[in-house]
């Protein structure tokens, strides 16, 4: 009888240690919070019970949460949003930000198409990113897609152009009557144009 009674014991143990949630115990009081799924739970004791069944649930805010499925007009006035993605408009744009919640809106109208089709013709380009672009229509395709991408010069880009100068005053001009702050920021700017050479600088009248 001993055997059959520390056996049973065992058995339910391990009925216990496999339900590892409980049954739910909370009140009917509605405070309701935000889970981070989106789904509004009636108080913080059931969200405990569902964060239970699923460990990544965390709770955004307290209060309902909104909601995101509303009905939107078929009109199109589209949108551009940071994603990337048209949006046929502003309604729609803002039922997906509401799921995302990180959602900008970058113009009105369509999102530009970035994923144009270039020649393989080898004419080098600069980007202001230290990245040397094929050609300018590849270059173009990655300005389209960064958006603060800028062309440094034609030609690749060359790292030793990068140089470190100090900030002494001993003005140099060039060709084009750019005045330089010294002799390095110069060399600089002419190791990324080939075409610029030292000339005059324009004098300065006195007050």
């Amino acid at each position: 009888m001993k055997i059959v009674c520390v056996f049973l014991t065992a058995l339910l143990a391990l009925a216990f240690a496999g339900d590892q949630c409980p049954p739910s115990a909370c009140t009917l009081d509605y405070s309701p919070v935000c889970g981070s799924n989106g789904q509004t739970y009636s108080n913080q004791c059931t969200l405990k019970d569902a964060q239970c069944e699923d460990g990544s649930l965390t709770m955004l805010y307290e209060g309902e949460c909104p909601d995101c499925n509303r009905p939107c007009p078929a009109d199109y006035t589209p949108v551009c949003g940071g994603d990337g993605k048209t949006y046929g408009n502003k309604c729609e744009f803002d039922a997906a930000n509401c799921r995302d919640g990180s959602l900008t809106m970058v113009q009105q109208g369509e999102c530009p198409v970035c994923n144009r089709i270039c020649t393989l013709e080898y004419a080098p380009v600069c980007g202001s990113d230290g990245i040397t672009y094929g050609n300018k229509c590849q270059f173009n395709t990655a300005k389209c897609n960064k958006g603060s991408l800028t062309m440094d010069y034609e030609g690749e880009c060359n790292p030793d152009c990068d140089r470190i100068c100090t900030m002494d005053y001993n003005p140099v001009c060039d060709n084009n009557g750019k005045v330089y702050s010294n002799q390095c920021v110069f060399e600089s700017a002419k190791c990324r144009d080939g075409s610029l050479t030292q000339g005059a600088c324009p004098e300065i009248e006195p007050f």
